[in-house]
């Protein structure tokens, strides 16, 4: 009950902001199918900015803010974007102009289906709001944050909850004979502080991709008590095939779960790619060297993880015998590569931008980047613009 009626609050507080019945559904919906009322408020709170409302923008300055909606949604938060862009800096506005068009060839180019009309058009707002974005890096213009400044990140894990969480988690997957081992902050918890970071948030384990099956994975922790099933994350590629259509690709990455305690746990699934074991989200791949796993001690548990801690460290953080409590793992990592979708390409774009703030050269070797990989074309001197054969859309 109460959860229906903090339901039919954050639609009413969405239809005052917008005006669109269509975005009021969709925020109903998060706060009722979602586990917790967080998407919700998220959203709710990025419409708030929009009026000017100095409410905290995510920590992530990479967040998308207009994940998992669907066409016509996506539209209808265009429209309104566009009706408040007095409030939006002019980099801002075309930094989300490109995440939604991003967003729209995403929900109108599903797996297994030919590409549609709808696909054919969102390709080529992709195409306006993305070369609009890359003249405005050419400008070189860097971004002024004001009331859209990240908020400062004001949760720590509680090492006691932390190390429970970690021993019933591996003890639960090792009990399934699922291989499973510390990466990223965890790993680096381990290795440079003997335990767990001070300012982490989370738990991050790997398994192999290979050895187990998501929906399996999924089974698993939803049978166990201490264990609730937030989301699960597959990545979308975007290749064309042999006739030069898109075909469309889904690998499931990441699984998002939440120990009795609070404490969040991602389990990321490792894919081999040659001489490459990669990780990844929705949006982000991490590439490492194939690695062999070995025992650490992390929070009086006995856990694996890479062998080599100083190489997957130095691959995924450059210098990390130097702590750094600002890092973000969509901007700071060495190792990440560039998925082929949009959406992927769109932050990659907001990454050069973003940049343009506290390292141009950064910047300069994203675009260049993109171009190696072939999404724009161009150089860094007469300006980049999108590839025309990039998600071209052949009907």
């Amino acid at each position: 009950m109460r959860r229906r009626f903090l339901a039919g609050c954050a639609k009413l507080g969405t239809f005052a902001l917008t005006f669109e019945p269509v975005l009021a559904r969709e925020v109903h919906s998060l706060a009722l199918t979602r586990p917790t009322l967080k998407d919700a408020a998220r959203r709710m709170a990025w419409y708030a900015r929009r009026f000017g409302v100095p409410v905290p923008a995510p920590r992530d300055l990479m967040h998308v803010f207009c994940e998992n909606l669907d066409h016509v949604q996506t539209s209808v938060m265009r429209r309104f974007l566009l009706r408040r862009h007095a409030n939006t800096s002019n980099g801002l506005l075309l930094s989300e102009l490109c995440l939604l068009s991003a967003q729209a060839m995403l929900a109108a180019l599903p797996a297994g289906r030919p590409p549609m009309a709808s696909a054919y058009l969102a390709r080529m707002a992709f195409e306006t709001d993305v070369n609009a974005m890359l003249d405005r890096i050419h400008q070189g213009a860097a971004p002024d944050y004001g009331q859209s400044a990240p908020s400062k990140n004001r949760f720590s894990l509680d090492k006691a909850d932390a190390a429970r969480a970690l021993a019933d988690v591996t003890a639960r997957l090792t009990r399934d004979g699922i291989r499973n081992f510390i990466l990223s902050g965890t790993l680096l918890g381990a290795v440079r502080e003997g335990d767990f970071l001070p300012h982490d948030y989370d738990i991050d384990l790997g398994v192999m991709g290979e050895e187990v099956e998501i929906g399996s994975l999924i089974a698993l922790f939803e049978a166990a008590d201490e264990f609730t099933v937030l989301s699960a994350q597959s990545q979308i590629c975007f290749t064309p095939d042999a006739e030069g259509k898109l075909s469309v690709r889904t690998t499931p990455v990441v699984l998002k779960i939440a120990h009795s305690n609070g404490i969040p746990i991602d389990v990321f699934l490792h894919y081999l790619d040659g001489e490459t074991l990669w990780h990844g989200t929705d949006l982000y791949r991490w590439d490492n060297r194939i690695f062999t796993l070995s025992p650490y001690q992390l929070g009086g548990v006995t856990v694996d993880g890479p062998t080599d801690a100083d190489l997957f460290l130095t691959e995924n953080y450059g210098n990390w015998r130097i702590p750094k409590s600002d890092f973000q793992c969509a901007l700071d990592t060495p190792n990440q590569s560039i998925v082929p979708n949009p959406m992927s390409v769109a932050l990659c774009l907001r990454r050069a931008w973003l940049e343009l703030a506290r390292d141009r050269a950064a910047s300069a070797g994203l675009l260049a980047h993109l171009a190696q990989d072939g999404y724009l074309e161009g150089s860094a001197e007469t300006g980049y613009r999108l590839a025309k054969s990039a998600f071209e859309i052949k009907l």
